[in-house]
């Protein structure tokens, strides 16, 4: 059971600051389509032909990194209304690890599974998906009874949510591979669920260890 510690509470969050960085790299991709589309392509964009031409960065910036209005928006939604439970929680420095190794690992997942699976190195994404179903799946294993709303209407447990989310992205990828068009990276919100869920392992571990 995860319970609020309000001392880890600070009025300039770390979600607050991601947000920022968010809001400051979308506006850039507005500004550099006028004058040098190229550098955030270059440096904004995860790809395993990326990775192999050493641009290793972009495992990290391709996380702050949104192209499309809406794909933001509903991003920073999720990550506000999840992630300060979380960051009152864990506090700043738990939560940005948690954050980070999520995201690390959901960009290399979709580098895998373009080289591996649909044959397609050069297949780009970008976005806080990936870290952003890591939070989601910390929280369901830790707490899989608290309540999300489906359609914004019917309460249900958040493990099975993410069971939901799990299965549509497990079915959208079999669909890429199947080669239906899809520019929704089912391959990077899978990698995050693997860091957030090998997180919360750890996390729950080590205090039973203390508690032992």
């Amino acid at each position: 059971m995860l319970k609020v510690d309000i001392r880890n509470c600070s009025y300039f969050s770390s979600i607050n600051l991601i947000i920022i960085i968010n809001l400051v790299i979308f506006i850039s991709w507005a500004l550099v389509n006028i004058y040098n589309h190229e550098f955030m392509t270059e440096h904004f964009l995860v790809s395993w032909a990326a990775i192999q031409e050493g641009r290793w960065w972009t495992l990290i910036t391709s996380l702050f990194s949104h192209y499309n209005l809406l794909h933001l928006i509903l991003n920073m939604y999720v990550l506000k209304e999840f992630g300060d439970y979380l960051e009152l929680n864990m506090g700043s420095k738990k939560f940005l690890v948690l954050y980070l190794l999520a995201g690390v690992i959901s960009s290399f997942s979709h580098c895998l599974f373009s080289r591996y699976l649909l044959m397609k190195p050069e297949l780009s994404a970008l976005g806080a998906s990936g870290s952003i179903s890591g939070l989601l799946t910390y929280i369901a294993f830790l707490n899989p009874q608290k309540k999300v709303y489906f359609l914004g209407l019917i309460p249900v447990p958040l493990i099975y949510g993410v069971g939901m989310l799990v299965f549509i992205d497990l079915r959208g990828l079999w669909g890429q591979y199947q080669g239906e068009m899809s520019f929704i990276g089912h391959g990077a919100h899978l990698g995050g669920c693997i860091g957030g869920l090998v997180f919360a392992i750890v996390m729950k571990r080590k205090l039973t260890l203390l508690n032992s």
